[in-house]
């Protein structure tokens, strides 16, 4: 589950780039720390106070570092954070705890789960206690009906996410707010959600960030597994609409953006923007993954998986916020589901889960912790520029130098200001680090300095930079142009033109420009201008997807009345290569039944997914296949871990049983030499409660998606669906 304290970083506001991929700023040491007790079951949340740890899941006893001691403590124990004894307290929730929340005095800790009581005392899902004494908070008793699975304390409200249907007899759907001090119904906080809400988060920008397993929120299908939601009234933020097609378990944000444990194929940890909730990046194992905490410019993901991005990795993995990439750390934590709680405080960070081993034995919850360093880096050399243009400026900072930090990140200041326009993290020791500022006006004189940080000191400034221009034309020059396919269905319908700077053109501008190479069918529909960019939009063709660009080009011509810019200097540039902006898209999919059972997964059947361009082959990884019948209502589906995100099996009749499933993890993938077909191949025994009395289905509806990884050459990637009609093996 969510930590409660978050660490907030700089925003990324400018173009970052690194060169290579290594640890990065403070990553933690893979042995915990001993002394520490731990419990006989799940952690499912962590929460630190200022003198205590919170620890609740489903268990029925602590047990001392050593296993020697057990004392009895359901389903909540709370350790002295000095000793990693258990204090006296002991509340005993009579059924699981999901989540923790600390009030904003810091005087109180909310829990919430399946319970009915506390203390001996009746609470509905929900309750409160002192965070100095352990006692029930006799007067803070709002009632659920059924599950609360995510807390959040903030603006004077808890809200609450889960599975229940009222809130103290009053109908909220999955969703609601109750006040802090009181525990009434907040009457105007009323969204509803047709799904399991998992976790909840306040985010800087003041909105409320929802995870789950959602289609809908308010009836809104626009708003699935992650959410932005109004603190006042509940109502989807409009403009965030990051549509992820993985069921959402935790979620944690920086001031710009925001960080997802998931499930789907396999396991998903993904990035989106803050704001709009644009994706970044996308990583996956093989298992689902359950908790995503930062620290220190690391951003560490829990879970059931054993391999991760196609390399052994257990349960426990660190990325690079920046751009996804794995980094260099192993934890070698034991158990089936692993981890399923992250959390930190100052140099600690606590796991909690399923495991008896982390490094070394561990009954289900551990504390890693940072070395004392209280030697900062030394100041950066003085940032050069590597190169120029007309609206940005890349630069080269010579590294510091730490006396742990095996990498480190630097704050970027631009014309002295105090405030950090960007960090960048360091990657191979001694090497400069790259920055690409960008959005700059054309023309423009800037200067530059930087700061290291280990991630725990920051050191000195480096020696302001002298000043550097970024690049002047009289008249608008080409910066670059870029293919789209906008509706994702295979066909390339806009190309953006971008210049040097703002420009103008006349309706309908259709005259000036020309093309080579466009696909049979496609021509010129319509043009518009924004700022230095043009948007060519195009009627698509007839012909048969492709999402290739191959030799297109387009040029402009320079003739009056075409594009100008303010003082009347004319545009133009010859036939120029446009660069690659379109993901593959799924256009066939086959299945053979090789095992004997049409209609039945088994060993030896194959599913053949065919593609709009080749895919780059160090995208693909192969992992599990599963099919399962999620709980409710509604089709079963099946996961291709590393081909696809979801396919919707168009029938209830492939599992047996609400909740079971059926998988065969040691299936492979595999792509041809022509690299635009993946052909995945059902390997060994069917393990899962489904494996047995399945009968077929004969045929059905199916659609398709993706797995998000899957990128073409140009680093697109994949998008798009497809839905037929087939017989799935």
């Amino acid at each position: 589950m969510k930590p409660v304290r978050r660490p907030i970083v700089l925003s990324i506001a400018l173009l970052l780039v690194c060169w290579g991929v290594a640890p990065a700023a403070a990553l933690i040491p893979v042995i915990p720390i001993d002394g520490i007790w731990g419990v006989n079951g799940r952690v499912n949340a962590t929460l630190y106070t200022s003198n205590s740890i919170f620890i609740a899941g489903t268990f029925t006893s602590a047990t001392s570092p050593d296993g020697s001691q057990s004392l009895p403590r359901q389903n909540l124990v709370v350790l002295d954070a000095a000793t990693g004894a258990p204090r006296d307290w002991a509340p005993n929730p009579n059924k699981a705890v999901f989540d923790l929340a600390l009030s904003e005095d810091g005087s109180r800790v909310f829990l919430s789960g399946d319970f009915t009581k506390v203390s001996g005392q009746q609470r509905l899902k929900v309750a409160a206690m002192s965070a100095t004494s352990g006692a029930l908070d006799a007067t803070w008793k709002p009632k659920a009906s059924a599950r609360v699975e995510a807390l959040e304390a903030v603006n004077g409200k808890v809200y609450l996410g889960g599975q229940f249907l009222t809130v103290n007899d009053v109908s909220r759907t999955r969703l609601a707010a109750v006040d802090q001090a009181s525990g009434a119904l907040d009457p105007l906080w009323t969204p509803a959600a047709d799904g399991v809400i998992h976790d909840m988060v306040f985010a800087p920008n003041n909105r409320i960030l929802v995870g789950g397993d959602f289609t809908s929120i308010n009836g809104v299908t626009n708003q699935r597994k992650l959410s932005a939601l109004n603190p006042n009234t509940g109502a989807p933020i409009s403009s965030f609409v990051p549509r992820p097609a993985y069921e959402t378990f935790d979620i944690t944000v920086d001031d710009a953006t925001v960080y997802t444990a998931a499930g789907g194929s396999g396991g998903h940890a993904a990035a989106y923007d803050l704001d709009s909730g644009e994706n970044h990046w996308v990583s996956f194992g093989d298992g689902d993954a359950e908790a995503a905490h930062l620290m220190n410019n690391v951003l560490y993901i829990g879970g059931h998986f054993d391999n991760w991005v196609g390399l052994p990795q257990k349960k426990l993995v660190a990325l690079d916020p920046v751009t996804g990439q794995r980094l260099s750390w192993s934890a070698r934590i034991n158990s089936a589901l692993g981890v399923f709680s992250l959390a930190s405080s100052g140099r600690r960070l606590t796991v909690g889960g399923d495991f008896t081993r982390l490094g070394k034995s561990r009954n289900h919850f551990g504390i890693f912790e940072e070395p004392v360093d209280v030697v900062p880096p030394t100041a950066p050399g003085t940032p050069v520029a590597s190169s120029t243009a007309y609206t940005s400026i890349t630069l080269s900072i010579p590294a510091a130098t730490d006396n742990v930090a095996t990498s480190l990140t630097y704050s970027l200041y631009r014309d002295g200001g105090g405030t950090p326009i960007g960090i960048v993290t360091s990657t191979v020791p001694g090497q400069p680090v790259r920055f690409v500022d960008t959005d700059l006006p054309m023309g423009t004189p800037h200067t530059y300095a930087a700061r290291a940080s280990d991630g725990i000191q920051s050191g000195p400034m480096s020696q302001t930079s002298a000043p550097i221009s970024t690049d002047f034309a009289a008249a608008p020059v080409l910066e670059s142009l870029a293919a789209f396919d906008r509706d994702t269905d295979g066909h390339l319908d806009r190309v953006t033109v971008t210049f040097s700077h703002d420009v103008f053109c006349g309706s309908p501008c259709l005259s000036p420009w020309s093309f080579t190479g466009l696909p049979a069918g496609t021509s010129l529909s319509s043009v518009s201008v924004e700022g230095r960019r043009v948007q060519l939009d195009l009627d698509e063709g007839g012909g048969a997807p492709s999402t290739a660009v191959g030799n297109l080009k387009v040029a402009l011509s320079s003739a009056n009345g075409g594009v100008e810019d303010a003082q009347g200097d004319n545009a133009g540039f010859g036939q120029t290569p446009v660069a690659d902006r379109m993901g593959p898209v799924p256009v066939a999919i086959t299945s053979s039944d090789v095992g004997g059972h049409p209609g039945l997964m088994e060993a030896g059947d194959t599913m053949q997914v065919t593609f709009s361009e080749p895919i780059d082959p160090d995208t693909v990884f192969a992992a599990n296949v599963k099919q399962f019948d999620p709980p409710g209502d509604g089709n079963d589906e099946m996961n291709i871990v590393g081909l696809s995100s979801t396919i919707d099996l168009g029938s209830d009749d492939y599992v047996d049983g609400d909740n079971s499933s059926a998988a065969h993890v040691d299936s492979t993938l595999t792509l041809n030499s022509a690299r635009t077909r993946i052909t995945s191949t059902i390997v060994g025994a069917c393990s899962g409660l489904a494996c047995t009395g399945r009968t077929g289905v004969p045929s059905s509806t199916v659609t398709f998606s993706p797995e998000y990884y899957l990128k073409d050459a140009a680093g697109n990637p994949a998008t798009g669906s497809l839905t037929c009609a087939m017989t799935v093996f």
